[in-house]
């Protein structure tokens, strides 16, 4: 066991970050079998925050393997004083908690998140969510993973108590229809107007969010699309009596077809609007929607209905690619 900064001699780090793991020591270090993902066992007399060892893992990955392809994951080990117990760890290190649940699984964040939260005693934390069997169905894994960082990562003691409650269908349901399934339109409208009122969410507007795509360019995607010049389509050389129409198109689409064997470019399709003013996006179908547990190989096209947990805004290169 060799202290951090010994193993890593190299490593340059920010004031805070090297402050945070000046007194870490690693235990051992992993490879895969494929080479692919590197782990750092580490040990710590103090909490570091999860947004901290991510840090240092882009660090690691960036100064010492770079332009490889490996993931570098450090696995944290805290040795904490008498002091802890479950309800002052989770008031201290409840952000780094939620964090390694989002990146888990979303359904574990969202029911620690949105469910009611009580501490019976200083190790048993209890949560109410909604009475589903979508959530019943996650207790234990719930219950495994907050385990898993209370005991193993921290070495405190922990308990889950787990209870559910009846109310009315929300959005939360696991049994949930979209209200534009059930013809209640109203609901529909204000439904949209909140989501799309969030920050990241991608307008029905604007569905291949150039607008994003403009910011993350420095503009230099709306430029180029008023950057047009003129073409003259070819003409017949039999036929003199009618001119072809010119047509105009950007250098943001020529560049799209260049090298494609054709004399000129093609015009993209106009992307067509759904009429229907409940539609997020895509078109308007209807019907019934059948459980996940029902679909089988043989199920051809169905249709499904849920909840949303998260909208992700897909990072846009320069030439518009999705990253």
């Amino acid at each position: 066991m060799k202290r951090f900064f010994e193993v890593f001699d190299s490593l340059s780090l920010d004031a805070d970050d090297e402050s945070l793991f000046q007194d870490t020591y690693v235990t051992r270090v992993t490879i895969s079998k494929d080479r692919k993902t590197l782990r750092i066992y580490i040990k710590s007399p103090h909490l570091i925050d999860k947004k901290a060892v991510h840090s240092v893992e882009r660090s690691i990955k960036s100064q010492l393997f770079s332009g490889k392809s490996i993931t570098i994951k450090i696995m944290e080990h805290f040795s904490l004083s008498a002091q802890y117990n479950a309800r002052t760890l989770y008031d201290l290190y409840n952000a780094s908690i939620l964090m390694d649940l989002r990146d888990y699984n979303i359904i574990l964040y969202n029911m620690l998140v949105n469910g009611k939260r009580s501490w019976q005693d200083d190790d048993t934390l209890a949560i109410t969510v909604p009475n589903s069997h979508f959530y019943k169905s996650q207790e234990n894994e719930l219950e495994h993973v907050l385990k898993r960082i209370f005991e193993d990562r921290c070495g405190i003691e922990f308990h889950l108590s787990m209870s559910y409650e009846d109310r009315p269908e929300t959005t939360e349901d696991a049994n949930y229809i979209a209200p534009e399934l059930r013809g209640d339109t109203d609901l529909a409208r204000q439904r949209r107007a909140e989501l799309q009122a969030k920050e990241g969410f991608m307008s029905t507007r604007d569905p291949f969010n150039i607008a994003g795509m403009d910011r993350a360019s420095g503009h230099a995607v709306q430029n180029d699309l008023q950057k047009t010049r003129t073409i003259k389509a070819p003409q017949d050389k039999k036929s003199t009596e009618k001119k072809a129409p010119e047509t105009t198109v950007s250098s943001f689409q020529q560049s799209s077809s260049r090298g494609s064997g054709e004399a000129y470019p093609r015009r993209k399709k106009q992307f067509r609007y759904s009429e229907n003013e409940n539609v997020l996006y895509g078109r308007y179908f209807e019907g019934e929607p059948i459980h996940l547990s029902d679909i089988d190989q043989g199920s051809g096209n169905v249709i499904i209905a849920g909840n949303i947990f998260l909208v992700h805004d897909p990072v846009h290169t320069k030439t518009g690619k999705i990253s």
